[in-house]
């Protein structure tokens, strides 16, 4: 019995002891739940930076055990775009002082609010500090002029626009149709004729960086018109086979639109999450709109005109311009995907006279009518804000937004306007054969 005792009495100690233990567990684990601390010394709340810019990110962070992990992150508030996202090692120690200088040289980061992000933990708990500030990006530069000149057979050849002179850059054997640019992506697109396909060529060395075939046995002028996706990134061709083609800007065929069939593409525009169409067979014209992604037509409409020359998009993101000929009279159309309609403006564009060339977006928008007048119309109404005597025969425009210039190519002779007021600056003799013209942009 006496043994019996002492059992019983070891067994209490033991539960006491475990007890106490517990006890003491507890007390350590509300000490560990206490999370990190940061003390933001820079940057300064709200303070704003301009590309390029060092931002010195610093602040003392402590811990009544040890810091095990901590990470910087620098983001866009509206678009969640990444500017910096690492994990910075520390010592294993209860307080660190950070010093670290933020780059800001990522031409493509928009500008508007980032946040400056702090994530520290001590193993158990995390805490999560903050500061707002903003940055300006990088400005967009015109850093090229190329010309597209053909001889007419196997001959390619691509000049840019030095001073005041143009100088060879580029040359192929080549069956030169038509061509468009990815300035993202710094990259050249060039469509041939008797099935050379789609060539992809590297700015600024003019480096092959890939080449599809597509076969088609319509004869030799496979592509029919050109235009650039800048949602996806993507180069549109329309082709004689009755499809839109889309290259991506590894020069990759990634998507393809069908049209109705016996049509062939004449214009295209793009939207937000559409591609629109403007197709033409024999005496008709319609519009066709797909999904961008999917390459699902989702709407095709009969156009009252029979000659449609130019879809534009609106300003608004979701209608499309329509620019036609109706008899002697230049005419537009709104296209509204949402009520599936197509209605005529009031009173004519151009009276007695055609279009002959279209350039611009929701910032400008430009027309060449006849062979020697400019205008440049509302890209809200299409009403002319202003008319200039312009250009005898132009065979191509451009319009940089950035410099607010339009530049217009006519036989033998690239002029360059001022784009408000329509005024010539400058003339430039262009290479022989010169039918193409590509503005490229830092970014």
């Amino acid at each position: 019995m006496v043994k019996l005792s002492k059992i019983i009495c070891a067994g209490d100690y033991a539960c006491v002891v475990g007890y106490l233990l517990s006890v003491l567990l507890v007390a350590c684990r509300k000490q560990e739940e206490v999370p990190p601390r940061v003390a933001w010394l820079s940057p300064a709340g709200s303070s704003t930076y301009a590309y390029p810019s060092a931002i010195a990110v610093k602040a003392h962070l402590s811990d009544d055990r040890s810091i095990a992990r901590f990470s910087l992150l620098v983001f866009h508030q509206a678009s969640s775009y990444p500017l910096v996202s690492t994990d910075i090692p520390v010592p294993d120690a209860t307080e660190f002082h950070l010093d670290e200088t933020v780059i800001f040289d990522d031409l493509y980061a928009p500008s508007g609010d980032y946040t400056v992000q702090l994530r520290v933990s001590d193993g158990d708990n995390e805490t999560i500090a903050s500061r707002s500030i903003a940055l300006n990006e990088a400005p967009r530069v015109l850093t090229a002029v190329l010309a597209g000149s053909s001889d007419g057979a196997a001959g390619f050849r691509i000049d840019s626009l030095q001073g005041n002179a143009f100088v060879s850059a580029y040359e192929d054997n080549w069956h030169y149709r038509m061509g468009t640019v990815n300035t993202r992506h710094q990259v050249l697109f060039i469509a041939g004729k008797d099935y050379e396909g789609v060539k992809t060529l590297r700015l600024p060395d003019f480096e092959t960086a890939a080449q599809v075939s597509v076969p088609n046995d319509a004869g030799d002028e496979q592509f029919t018109c050109s235009a650039f996706d800048p949602v996806r990134q993507t180069a549109l061709f329309g082709s004689l086979d009755g499809t839109v083609l889309g290259f991506n800007s590894l020069g990759q065929l990634s998507a393809s639109y069908s049209l109705s069939n016996g049509y062939v593409a004449v214009s295209v525009a793009t939207g937000q999450d559409r591609i629109a169409v403007l197709a033409s067979a024999l005496n008709q014209s319609r519009v066709e709109l797909f999904n961008a992604t999917t390459g699902v037509k989702l709407q095709s409409l009969l156009l009252s005109a029979a000659e449609a020359h130019y879809l534009i998009a609106h300003p608004n993101g979701q209608d499309f311009w329509v620019l036609a000929q109706d008899g002697e009279d230049a005419v537009g159309m709104r296209y509204d995907p949402v009520a599936g309609l197509v209605t005529p403006l009031p009173a004519p564009l151009v009276s007695g006279s055609t279009i002959t060339q279209v350039a611009g977006d929701h910032e400008g928008l430009f027309i060449a009518v006849g062979d020697n007048a400019l205008r440049r119309l509302d890209p809200l109404d299409l009403s002319t804000e202003i008319s200039s005597p312009g250009a005898p025969s132009c065979t191509a425009l451009s319009y940089d937004a950035v410099n607010q210039d339009l530049w217009v190519l006519t036989p033998g002779m690239l002029h360059r306007y001022d784009a408000s007021s329509l005024t010539e600056e400058a003339t430039f003799t262009p290479p022989a054969g010169c039918q193409s013209l590509w503005l490229v942009y830092n970014k």
